[in-house]
C-alpha cells in the first residue's frame, strides 16, 4: 500500500490513493506531541471500487479545502 501523510500544527491527513482488498485490516493511528502521545485503532474494509458520484455539489469552500456532497446510487 502506498500511503501519503501530511501533518501540520492543527491537522493531519492520511491519503491512500489506490487500495486493494489485501489492504483490509486493523490499523493503529498514533499521535504525539510535546505533552504525550495517544493511539487508536480503526478498521479498514476494502470491498470494491465505488461507482461514480451523481449530483456532485461543492459545499463550504475554504482557502485550502472544501466539502463535497453527492447522491449514492444503490
Amino acid at each position: 500500500m502506498q500511503v501519503k501523510q501530511e501533518a501540520s500544527e492543527d491537522k493531519a491527513a492520511l491519503h491512500i490513493p489506490s487500495s486493494v482488498r489485501g489492504d483490509t485490516g486493523k490499523y493503529t493511528l498514533t499521535a504525539k506531541n510535546e505533552f504525550g502521545e495517544d493511539a487508536g485503532d480503526f478498521n479498514v474494509v476494502v470491498v470494491d471500487r465505488p461507482s461514480p458520484p451523481t449530483d456532485l455539489n461543492v459545499k463550504d469552500v475554504y482557502a485550502d479545502h472544501c466539502s463535497l456532497a453527492w447522491k449514492v446510487d444503490r
